[in-house]
């Protein structure tokens, strides 16, 4: 944040089909560009049909990486796929800051688009 603005990203468009596995990675910074330390803090990833921003269809909890502090990878599995059953939705990734206190604060600097397509059934 940089005086009283917050700066928001928006995240390439993701790609997959219903049933594929999916290895997601996110890099925060602080407003001046800082790699942001996150191994205080709790990440997640909330997946919402398109439009329907208060409505996640899954929250996928991030690992952040042991060797960069301010990376975290968030893996969706087949089953995680496989019942998104609509076309477009909305990832937003979360930090929550002071976690399971009175002080918790969530921040969602960024978001994108994944693109769910339809499985590819054969006969």
């Amino acid at each position: 944040m940089i005086g009283n603005s917050i700066l928001a990203q928006h995240l390439e468009d993701c790609e997959c089909i219903q049933g594929d596995t999916m290895t997601l990675t996110y890099e925060f910074f602080d407003g001046e560009g800082n790699p942001l330390d996150l191994r205080r803090t709790k990440m997640y990833v909330a997946f919402c049909p398109y439009g329907q921003y208060k409505s996640p269809a899954l929250i996928k909890e991030g690992i952040v990486s042991s060797g960069s502090p301010n990376t975290c990878v968030v893996n969706l599995s087949k089953t995680d796929t496989i019942h998104l059953k609509d076309i477009k939705y909305n990832q937003q990734p979360v930090i929550v800051v002071n976690a399971d206190s009175p002080d918790e604060r969530e921040y969602r600097r960024a978001q994108g688009d994944l693109i769910m397509y339809p499985a590819i059934y054969s006969e």
